[in-house]
């Protein structure tokens, strides 16, 4: 495996911390003065909510919907972060009085975005405000068709915005149709094509200090202003950051600034949570003792939560985070465990029959694979277009169609903007939406080759001379005397690990194994001691059989490794390792 190193920002010696933490913080561009914030993380630290440009005029809207008993319809998204977010809501709207109720769209028959249905339900049951969260940017129909209804529609969203760019004349006019729009700034200054609703709250569309909120982090920051003009106790709020760390680490925002403090503080109430469906389903999923971190997120709640969107109904995950009543949380629970199960089938016959159409094309004509099918379930799709850029490290599409219509999944690296590029390519679509990693996106047949061959040449001029291979990133060299330093109490405090602050990676060189501690577990892993310098630490290599020879006959060899951390025990720290080889200093 090729090692590729991270680049320091800043020289570790400008830190005042131990060498392994002070390149930790240079590598996540953390300056000497931020370390302690980014450190410890405190809810003080939370930015001013006003700062967000129409939270003040939406704060006022929903304080008159309060007097005036007026009905408030939430309106969710059915992934994670839209269900988190919309429940979040919905528990401390209601705590503080508010009459509301919630509509998440079918993704299969309704699809992505606000939908039209909720617009009839909320005009025909008597309700005056929508609210959205994770969704509404792209709403331009239903906007227009809520404020011909006479609704108040209030977006909250951390999607892009479209820009209007001067110089893709075609995206501006199929973009700008007569009462569906409007210009935060006239489109020459290359602003956004915003829809008509009551309020927008967007971090993306003004200087907010942190732009990369998930969408339950944009409903908290509401919420907050919520309950500072109510006079109310944040600490009430401050119970529902679970649902906030649960959409922020499932949307794969970068876990910097205020994300950062949400998944900080949320892990340490959803390890303790009070909600009778988050503990149903950590029992359920087995994950019931011990501390939950961002991995027990990402591939054990989260997959259980979108599995209700991606088979069935997100309500039924929606739900499970509302309620109150045990019973009903734990058949709740238990059958999103069957959804998931069910996901798990589609999804790995689905990335089987991609990777086998991937595998007949020409890489060096394909950096973008656009792949196709009509059996695909589109609610799973999007996974398999992930495992997919990790086996080619290139930016896949995956669109499932039913007759001539397709919508697809789109996931990136990130020397390829997706967003952007379809924004540079709408004239093939029927619409689209994201960020620059991820998106989706509808397309007539008849387009697709079309789509295909410029997006393929356009990819080409931006990827064709980077390196693609896959590699192990590494923040850094140490030496063995950096180890004996005392810094595990510091590394403590550098998680939460996720996307923007990945689990540290370092090289350690020219080590001498101690050949007699060399162990194989389960006839897979491999174990051994390293036991020189006055240091002595275990290292495990899983799945490192493979090495077995290299770690037998070299005189030293070089290590690239992670961090694992033992409590209770001395050292209380071992090397995992990641890579290993013939030391270059033989």
């Amino acid at each position: 495996m090729k090692w590729r190193y991270r680049k320091q920002e800043f020289p570790p010696s400008w830190y005042d911390y131990p060498k392994i933490i002070s390149i930790i913080l240079s590598t996540r561009k953390i300056t000497p003065e931020a370390a302690e914030e980014f450190l410890y993380a405190h809810k003080k630290n939370f930015y001013d909510p006003f700062k967000l440009k129409s939270i003040t005029r939406i704060v006022e809207r929903l304080a008159e919907a309060l007097e005036n008993r007026e009905k408030i319809l939430i309106h969710g998204d059915y992934d994670v972060d839209g269900i988190s977010g919309a429940a979040l809501l919905f528990r401390a709207m209601d705590r503080l009085g508010f009459y509301v109720d919630h509509y998440i769209p079918h993704r299969a028959s309704e699809g992505y975005g606000v939908s039209q249905k909720a617009i009839e339900k909320a005009a025909k049951e008597g309700f005056k405000v929508i609210l959205t969260v994770d969704t509404g940017i792209s709403a331009f129909g239903p906007a227009y068709s809520a404020k011909f209804k006479g609704l108040d529609l209030i977006i909250t969203d951390h999607h892009e915005p479209k820009r209007a760019n001067i110089n893709s004349p075609k995206v501006i006019k199929k973009s700008l149709q007569k009462n569906f729009v409007k210009f935060e700034e006239d489109y020459k200054t290359s602003k956004y094509i915003l829809p008509e609703a009551y309020a927008i709250l967007n971090p993306k569309l003004e200087a907010y200090p942190d732009p990369n909120l998930a969408g339950v982090g944009v409903a908290f920051k509401l919420l907050e202003a919520l309950y500072t003009y109510f006079d109310a106790d944040s600490e009430e709020l401050y119970e529902d950051l679970d649902l906030v760390a649960l959409g922020t680490v499932g949307d794969m925002v970068p876990l910097v600034k205020e994300n950062r403090i949400f998944v900080k503080k949320g892990l340490e109430v959803l390890t303790n949570s009070n909600k009778a469906g988050i503990n149903a389903l950590k029992f359920v999923a087995g994950i019931s003792d011990g501390e939950i971190n961002p991995f027990h997120i990402s591939f054990i709640l989260a997959p259980r939560i979108n599995a209700a969107g991606r088979i069935s109904h997100a309500n039924e995950s929606f739900e499970l985070l509302i309620t109150e009543d045990e019973e009903k949380a734990f058949a709740l629970a238990e059958n999103l465990q069957r959804l998931n199960n069910k996901r798990r089938e589609e999804e790995r016959a689905i990335f089987e029959e991609a990777m086998e159409q991937a595998l007949k094309l020409d890489l060096k004509e394909n950096y973008v694979l656009v792949l196709s099918s009509e059996r695909w379930n589109y609610g799973v799709i999007g996974i398999a277009a992930s495992k997919l850029v990790e086996e080619f490290r290139r930016p896949v599409i995956l669109i499932t169609f039913e007759q001539d219509i397709g919508r697809g999944s789109c996931r990136s690296i990130e020397e390829f903007d997706m967003h952007d590029t379809l924004t540079r390519f709408s004239e093939y679509l029927e619409s689209f939406g994201g960020h620059k990693l991820a998106c989706g996106l509808k397309i007539r047949k008849e387009n697709l080759e079309k789509f295909k061959e410029e997006l393929n040449l356009y990819a080409s001029e931006l990827l064709s001379g980077l390196d693609l291979e896959p590699a192990l990133e590494i923040d850094g060299d140490v030496q063995l005397s950096d180890l004996k330093e005392d810094f595990i109490e510091y590394y403590r405090l550098l998680s939460p690990f996720g996307v923007g602050n990945p689990e540290p990676v370092f090289s350690l060189k020219g080590v001498a194994v101690d050949r007699s501690s060399i162990k194989v577990h389960r006839e897979r892993h491999v174990s051994f001691w390293i036991n020189e310098q006055e240091i002595k630490l275990r290292a495990i290599y899983f799945d490192g059989q493979e090495k077995l020879k290299v770690l037998s006959e070299s005189e030293k060899i070089d290590l690239a490794f992670s961090i694992n951390l033992r409590d209770n025990e001395t050292p209380d720290f071992e090397l995992k390792i990641l890579d290993l080889k013939p030391s270059s200093n033989n």
